[in-house]
């Protein structure tokens, strides 16, 4: 018995131990570091100050650049979806229906990249989805897109995208919030999905903003992502801010570099 008891004070008085010492560290290590401004750099009117911004130390890679911005510099307006075929590519091509493997769906090209009708290759996997999820903000007419055209209709999104499938429905709408009122932009001015973001987040009601939050963090989070940690990887090349190899083989220095891209 006596041993029992003297476990249990061992216990609490290393845990008090801990917790002083951890109190201790946390105090004098808060007080060491320097108050960092998060709003600047701005100007008078809150937009973001591109020009003080040094992106020399900005990881560019990490917006889906590999050269920082010209003087000036800015993002071109996406095209909204079209269902148009494209004419420098095969019309047969663009309309043939695809297969998954796993999947009873079929897709064209066509309709792939028809975000304001988000094609669900496994409807299984997740909710039905709302009507924003699917055609997005109806205010925005023929310009609209779904927000699963992007975050794709499980909420993983795409390599080029967030993902939000389960995060809390309170912070997805202060995020959705921020973009409206301005507070929220990309660092680099030449970034066009965060435009994007920003005109459909201004177009949602309220009511499409809660039904697409409360549809996204009701799902639970499961691994998307491999990681694979490694000094060299293939070639790649940028197209739309996307990582795409250009061969199999790991050639290429990663150094101080995330490096994400499509399995196959």
């Amino acid at each position: 018995m006596n041993r029992y008891v003297k476990s249990i004070v061992l216990g609490i008085v290393w845990f008090v131990l801990g917790s002083a010492v951890t109190r201790f560290y946390d105090t004098h290590r808060l007080t060491a570091l320097p108050l960092v401004d998060t709003a600047k750099p701005t100007d008078d009117k809150g937009a973001i100050d591109f020009a003080s911004i040094d992106y020399a130390h900005q990881p560019l890679w990490a917006y889906g650049f590999d050269r920082p911005p010209l003087p000036g510099e800015k993002a071109l307006p996406q095209n909204p979806p079209s269902r148009n075929l494209r004419p420098n590519e095969d019309p047969v091509e663009q309309t043939r229906p695809m297969h998954l493997p796993g999947s009873n769906a079929a897709y064209s090209r066509v309709d792939v990249r028809d975000g304001q009708n988000v094609i669900d290759w496994f409807p299984d996997e997740h909710p039905s989805m709302p009507d924003v999820v699917a055609h997005g903000p109806a205010a925005l007419g023929k310009n609209t897109r779904g927000c699963g055209s992007c975050h794709l209709p499980t909420g993983k999104g795409r390599p080029e995208n967030a993902p939000v499938a389960g995060l809390p429905v309170p912070y997805i709408m202060r995020q959705i919030q921020d973009f409206r009122s301005g507070r929220r932009h990309s660092a680099d001015p030449r970034k066009p999905n965060t435009n994007t973001m920003i005109e459909l987040a201004k177009s949602l009601t309220d009511e499409e903003l809660k039904a697409a939050a409360e549809y996204f963090g009701s799902m639970k989070w499961w691994p998307w992502v491999r990681v694979v940690e490694t000094s060299l990887v293939p070639k790649t090349r940028i197209a739309g801010n996307l990582f795409l190899p250009l061969e199999q083989e790991k050639t290429e220095p990663i150094g101080m570099r995330i490096i994400e891209m499509p399995e196959n």
